[in-house]
Order: structure tokens, then C-alpha cells, then sequence
């Protein structure tokens, strides 16, 4: 396995699996988080408070587990932004 931390709520991790497998990743767990590999698999509780994703595929591939909901912040801030720079825009006229 190898992984790479892309920003704190999206990972990609490369793993050569010979059968399928359970999938821990060290975040608290949280039904927001998804793993994909061509198929979704949603997360689920290990131990209680960690993400676990089972991944039903054998051979190389690539996991990106990220979380959902970082989505909507993402288009908040857009549309907060575009309201913020319409304000300023009105405000100078």
C-alpha cells in the first residue's frame, strides 16, 4: 500500500490486493467519508470511531477516499464570494 494526502479530506491510495479487503482509514469516522475504485463504497464503523471502507476488487488500483461534504463548503465559499464581490460592485456604483 501507498498513499498520498492530498488535503485533509481527499486521499488516493495505491494498493496490489489478491483478494477483496477492509479498507482503514485513521479519520474519525463520519458517514460523509466515500472510497472510490471505479465502484463507491460508502464508509462504515471500525472500532467504533475510524472509517472503513470495503473494497471488493483484487489486483493494482487506485482508492480515492474523500469526504463528501467538502463539496458543498467548496460551493458555499463560490457563492459567497460572487454574492460579496456583487455587494462591492453595487456599493461603487
Amino acid at each position: 500500500i501507498e498513499y498520498k494526502r492530498i488535503d485533509p479530506t481527499k486521499y488516493e491510495i495505491k494498493v496490489n490486493a489478491k483478494d477483496p479487503f477492509l479498507l482503514v482509514v485513521a479519520e474519525a469516522y463520519d458517514q460523509g467519508w466515500v472510497a472510490r475504485y471505479g465502484k463507491q463504497s460508502n464508509s462504515i464503523p471500525v472500532y467504533g470511531v475510524l472509517n472503513g471502507f470495503w473494497i471488493n476488487k483484487t489486483g493494482e488500483f487506485t482508492v480515492v477516499v474523500e469526504y463528501e461534504p467538502q463539496k458543498w463548503m467548496y460551493v458555499g465559499a463560490v457563492i459567497s464570494l460572487i454574492t460579496f464581490l456583487c455587494l462591492v460592485w453595487r456599493c461603487k456604483r
